[in-house]
C-alpha cells in the first residue's frame, strides 16, 4: 500500500471536516429571515417542538463530524482495519437521521412528528438502561419524561401511537428503522449494510474486507486444516471509507443549510475538492 496516497485520502477528509465546520459556523447557526425554518418558527403553534428538531438534527451533523476525526485517527499509522468501518457506519447513520429531522421536503407538522418519534425512541432505551442498572436508576422517572412527550403530541393534535394490544410504541409517530431513513435520505442501503457487517463482524464482510489471507491448506489445529489471515485494510477499502464520510456529511450540512436558508456552494465546493484529493487506482 502507497503511504503517500493513504495519507492524502485521510487528510482530505480532516480538511473537509475543518473548512465546512468554519463555514458552518460562521452563520451562527441561526436561519436567515426568508428562510423555510424562520416561516415555521413563526408560523408553528408550539415554536418550542420545531426548534428541538433544529436542535436535535443540528446536533446529529456534530455526531458525524466527530466520527469524521475518529476514521482519520484509525487509518493514520499504525491504521486499524476494523474500527474505519465503523466510524463511517456511525457517520452514515447520524447524517441520515440529520437529513430526517431538516429535510425542508416536509412540513412543520411531518418535522414535529419526526422529532417525537426520535426523542420518544431514545427515552425508551433509556428507560431500558435504567432497568439494566437494577435500582441504580429509576426507570419511573423516564417514563414520566415519556409520558410528557406523549402529552406534547397530544397538545398538537397528534393521536396516540399504539399497536394492536393497546400498548404505547411511539410519539407523534412511530419511528422509522434506520435502514430505511438511510434508504430514503442517502440510498445507500447497499454501502450500509456491508458497513453493518463489519461492524458485527460478520465473517464474510471481515474476510473481505478487514483480513488478507496469507497461507492456505495449513494445520491451524491438531486434525483440522485451514488458512491463516492477517488483520488488513486496502487502499480501496480507505478511499471508499472516505469518500462515504465526506458525502454523508455533505448531504447532511446541505440539507441543513437548504432548511435556513445559507448559500451551501462552498461546502459543495469542498466536498469536491477532497473527493478529487482522493487516489483511486
Amino acid at each position: 500500500m502507497n503511504n503517500k496516497f493513504v495519507s492524502q485520502s485521510v487528510m482530505s477528509v480532516q480538511d473537509f471536516l475543518e473548512q465546512t465546520g468554519r463555514i458552518w459556523a460562521s452563520y451562527g447557526h441561526q436561519p436567515s429571515s426568508d428562510s423555510h425554518a424562520s416561516k415555521e418558527l413563526i408560523s408553528f403553534a408550539r415554536p418550542e417542538s420545531i426548534g428541538t428538531a433544529y436542535s436535535q438534527g443540528m446536533t446529529l451533523i456534530e455526531v458525524a463530524a466527530d466520527y469524521g476525526f475518529a476514521l482519520k485517527n484509525t487509518l493514520t499509522e499504525p491504521a486499524q482495519s476494523i474500527a474505519p468501518w465503523t466510524c463511517v457506519r456511525g457517520c452514515l447513520e447520524a447524517s441520515a437521521l440529520s437529513m430526517w429531522l431538516l429535510d425542508s421536503k416536509i412540513d412543520a407538522r411531518e418535522r414535529v412528528k419526526r422529532s417525537l418519534a426520535f426523542r420518544y425512541e431514545g427515552l425508551e432505551q433509556q428507560a431500558k438502561f435504567a432497568q439494566a442498572t437494577k435500582g441504580k436508576i429509576n426507570p419511573n422517572d423516564i417514563e414520566k419524561r415519556i409520558d410528557q412527550i406523549e402529552q406534547v403530541a397530544q397538545g398538537l393534535g397528534f393521536p396516540k401511537i399504539i399497536d394492536r394490544n393497546n400498548k404505547r410504541i411511539g410519539a407523534g409517530q412511530k419511528m422509522l428503522p434506520i435502514t430505511q431513513i438511510v434508504i430514503e435520505m442517502l440510498d445507500k442501503e447497499q454501502n450500509y449494510r456491508l458497513l453493518s457487517a463489519m461492524v458485527h463482524a460478520h465473517p464474510w464482510a471481515l474476510q473481505h474486507f478487514g483480513f488478507i489471507q496469507t497461507h492456505t491448506d495449513q494445520m491451524i489445529f491438531e486434525n483440522v486444516k485451514g488458512a491463516y489471515f492477517e488483520k488488513h485494510i486496502s487502499l480501496d477499502s480507505i478511499n471508499f471509507l472516505c469518500v462515504e464520510t465526506i458525502q454523508c456529511i455533505f448531504q447532511a450540512l446541505k440539507t441543513n443549510f437548504e432548511l435556513f436558508g445559507w448559500d451551501f456552494k462552498p461546502i459543495a465546493l469542498a466536498a469536491k475538492i477532497a473527493i478529487d484529493k482522493i487516489h483511486i487506482e
